[in-house]
């Protein structure tokens, strides 16, 4: 028998005696539901024969055999910042609201957050920070991997809407916002309405965005900044003119490393990586949908197999930093490895027995 450490989240540690087996057939895969390093020997069985090899932690980039009792834990999300308990904690969508009375502090998002239903008392549901006094955020705000569900904005009068109204020099960081509606005039994103040098690390989006023009899943319009490690997962654009970006609907310089969207623009429009471009920014590693996105051809354009399948992205974003990354499942786009339901990649380095480069992990904190 072998031992088998699995340690949860950042504080709990659960030690069992196990062989962990399991085969390369189709959903035979060990995934998880709560974010986990796993030390052991691990059996796995190709072909009808089995090997061991030792494993520590969730590194398989080598097949010599390592002694359990050197087995050296390395966190699943090593490449990802710590746990940040300094500042305002927000855990209700009341509190995330209030931030808009201090633009320049900074907050940490202590769990998940619920908007469902939330109102300023004007009937249009959660007003962007800043809005209030039409300024910028300024602050920093800390998802600490967690997510914000159901943001509903229905402001069709209003210019630059978004969680936020408008970010200049602000920092967020390892949130994932899901299910968001927003509704603008014009300049309208789900994280902000415009953004000026902002700096995303660690960032997805999900939902729809609705405005009459400039419209992305991150932002309306954007200018300078870095955007590092983020993903439109399945975000709706509708507009009734150009124009309209995977990323942004308009750009102004920035640097952009490491993310990909997923975008379906309506009312028979297309979109590229981004829309309006008066500099164009630094990419590296930046894709999209093109099939999703109705636009291929370009240099940022990948078909949806691409994207899905794990050789197609690897073959993609090879030179990152793989272990900021995970699957859902067979044929699903990636997600960060700390989302809910995100787990073990379903094929790990284009098939079975193949170790080389590989990290095999469970990860994500459930679904």
């Amino acid at each position: 028998m072998s031992n088998v450490a699995v340690r949860l989240g950042l504080a709990v540690s659960l030690s069992v005696l196990s062989v962990l087996t399991w085969s390369c057939s189709h959903g035979s895969h060990p995934y998880g539901d709560s974010d986990a390093s796993v030390e052991a020997n691990l059996r796995h069985s190709a072909d009808g024969g089995s090997a061991d090899s030792g494993l520590a932690a969730h590194d398989a980039s080598s097949v010599a055999p390592v002694p359990e009792s050197g087995a050296e834990e390395e966190h699943v999300g090593s490449s990802t910042s710590a746990l940040v308990t300094t500042g305002t904690p927000i855990s209700t969508c009341a509190q995330l609201q209030a931030m808009e009375n201090n633009l320049a502090a900074q907050y940490y998002l202590t769990g998940d957050i619920a908007c469902s239903g939330h109102d300023v008392g004007d009937g249009y549901g959660f007003r962007p920070i800043g809005l209030k006094s039409k300024k910028p955020f300024s602050g920093r705000l800390y998802g600490n991997q967690h997510v914000i569900r159901n943001l509903y904005i229905a402001r069709s009068s209003t210019t630059n809407v978004g969680l936020f109204y408008a970010m200049s020099g602000a920092v967020l960081q390892e949130v994932r916002i899901e299910q968001a509606f927003v509704w603008g005039a014009s300049a309208a994103g789900i994280v902000a309405g415009t953004a000026t040098n902002a700096n995303l690390y660690q960032v997805t989006v999900n939902g729809a965005v609705v405005a009459g023009n400039t419209v992305g899943a991150f932002f309306g319009s954007t200018t300078g900044g870095y955007l590092n490690l983020g993903i439109a997962d399945q975000v709706t654009l509708n507009t009734s003119a150009w124009p309209l970006g995977v990323i942004a609907g308009s750009v102004s310089g920035g640097t952009w490393t490491d993310t990909f969207g997923v975008v379906t623009p309506l009312n028979g429009w297309t979109a590229g990586i981004y829309g309006n471009v008066n500099t164009a920014p630094s990419l590296t590693r930046v894709y999209y949908d093109c099939t999703k996105a109705g636009t291929c051809g370009t240099a940022t354009g990948r078909t949806t197999s691409q994207l899905q399948s794990f050789s197609g992205f690897y073959s993609l974003y090879m030179n990152a930093v793989l272990s900021n990354w995970g699957s859902r499942g067979w044929n699903q786009y990636s997600c960060l490895w700390w989302e809910p339901g995100c787990a073990v990649w379903p094929e790990c380095c284009g098939g079975c027995g193949r170790w080389r480069n590989c990290r095999w992990r469970l990860g994500g904190r459930g679904g």
